[in-house]
């Protein structure tokens, strides 16, 4: 193989070009480690400067190339005296450093900014934060990372099972029951802050990840049992003969076949909005059946039911914060998970209710905006800060 770093550096290279093959793909993943990856894939591939660096980078693999020929040809010449090959080596040392900088330059020049972070030209913050988007992380069975945006992927697992992903979504198709004796085998689907990812399950349901959130789920066999971290909103492929679970700390929910969302961000309790079909919920001693338009509320003292905000609770799967007698402190929690920010408050905060619906396509300072005009709080970001003053 060519030098590492600048093997690596044409491998990046191709990727943003879009001329990476899948087996390319795959020797660049297992070559970067996990935060190297994410921050590569997840950068703007229209960005101008990035494009000039590239374009530097092409020019360095043809400069490189004539170089080592006219290095091979004065070798040739050369062989008959001494020292000959202490030049060769000398020489090919010396553009191997020159390689190796001008990659560790380029790299740390491109991928240690934070791209999220973008200059405001409209509403006078030092700087904006643009939304979240499709991103994640998949850990195979055999504890492979493989960072996840829009682009495409494609893997097969060790029972066969392939995974296929594209446009913020992946989808296991393939070989499902295996011998009763056969390991079972998970996958877990990260979802960081300001990600979205949806999962399309061996069994033929489907979930959406909204940020924050991790599932873990089977590749093999017939139980279709699910753990869940975060929030997710399910549509169950219909099987009375292996009902679906999801496990949320103590709670257990079972279903046969229909679409609910379950938002467990805090471990003392989570709720559940059905939308269609049926589900049971259980924790401890208690149990309760849902029935459309109810929510169940679940915590260490039993299971509350109450009746559902539907618009509310699948909101952001819409596209949207929606928000309903709702305090400012609430509303910039949800917001941070989204836009990857931590908020400082400084004085006191309102007691307020507040309510409307903001589109999760906007900048944060588009975002701050809305509810400047509606609470009179002031807003500053600074990077990925937002300093709340009363």
């Amino acid at each position: 193989m060519e030098e590492k770093p600048f093997y690596i550096a044409k491998l990046i290279n191709k990727l943003l070009h879009d001329e990476l093959s899948a087996s390319e793909l795959a020797e660049l993943n297992n070559l970067l480690d996990e935060e190297t990856r994410l921050r590569i894939l997840n950068v703007y591939k229209n960005d101008v400067t990035v494009q000039k660096q590239l374009d530097y980078i092409t020019q360095l693999e043809k400069t490189k190339g004539q170089a080592w020929r006219k290095i091979v040809e004065k070798r040739q010449k050369r062989t008959h005296k001494k020292g000959g090959n202490k030049w060769y080596s000398f020489v090919a040392a010396v553009i191997c450093c020159c390689v190796i900088g001008t990659w560790t330059w380029w790299y740390m020049n491109t991928y240690t900014t934070d791209h999220d972070i973008i200059a405001d030209k409209r509403y006078g913050y030092k700087n904006d934060v643009l939304p979240g988007t499709n991103r994640a992380e998949l850990v195979l069975s055999d504890g492979k990372k493989i960072a996840l945006d829009s682009g495409k992927i494609a893997y097969t697992e060790k029972n066969g099972v392939q995974v296929h992903g594209n446009q913020g979504a992946i989808v296991y198709s393939g070989q499902q029951h295996s011998p009763a004796k056969e390991e079972r085998l998970y996958n877990i689907l990260r979802v960081p802050k300001a990600g979205t990812y949806q999962v399309n399950l061996p069994d033929g349901s489907k979930v959406w990840l909204n940020a924050m959130s991790e599932l873990r789920f089977p590749v093999n066999g017939t139980e279709r049992d699910v753990y869940l971290v975060g929030e997710a909103y399910f549509e169950i492929a219909p099987n009375q003969q292996n009902p679906f679970k999801v496990y949320i700390n103590e709670t257990e929910i079972q279903v046969l076949g229909t679409n609910f969302n379950v938002n467990a961000y805090r471990k003392e309790s989570s709720s559940t909005s059905l939308v269609s079909g049926k589900i049971r919920l259980s924790t401890g001693h208690h149990q309760q059946i849902l029935v459309p338009g109810e929510m169940g509320i679940t915590t260490q003292e039993g299971i509350v039911l109450k009746k559902a905000n539907l618009e509310k609770a699948l909101a952001w799967k819409a596209g949207n914060f929606y928000f309903q007698h709702d305090r400012i402190v609430d509303v910039l929690n949800d917001m941070s998970l989204w836009y990857d920010i931590d908020v400082v408050y400084e004085g006191s905060m309102p007691e307020n209710k507040f309510g409307g619906t903001i589109p999760r396509s906007f900048t944060l300072a588009q975002a701050l905006q809305i509810l400047k005009d509606v609470s009179g709080l002031t807003f500053e970001i600074d990077k990925k800060i937002l300093r709340v003053k009363g």
